[in-house]
């Protein structure tokens, strides 16, 4: 084949490639906020925080 092809496919690679990085970041973001929601902890879920602060306010 031809070796200006070559270079040109090599080049839009590389053009592509720098493009996309920015949203390699901010979607790996994402992702790690929604993992740390998910796995932040387990036994106790934000839900029962809420109805024990609530049922300790009603103690008071």
């Amino acid at each position: 084949m031809n070796p200006v092809f070559w270079l040109l496919l090599f080049i839009a690679a590389t053009a592509a490639w720098f493009t996309a990085s920015g949203l390699f970041t901010s979607v790996g973001r994402l992702l790690i906020k929604k993992w740390d929601k998910l796995v932040e902890d387990p036994e106790n879920p934000k839900e029962n925080e809420k109805i024990k602060t609530l049922g300790e306010k009603n103690n008071e």
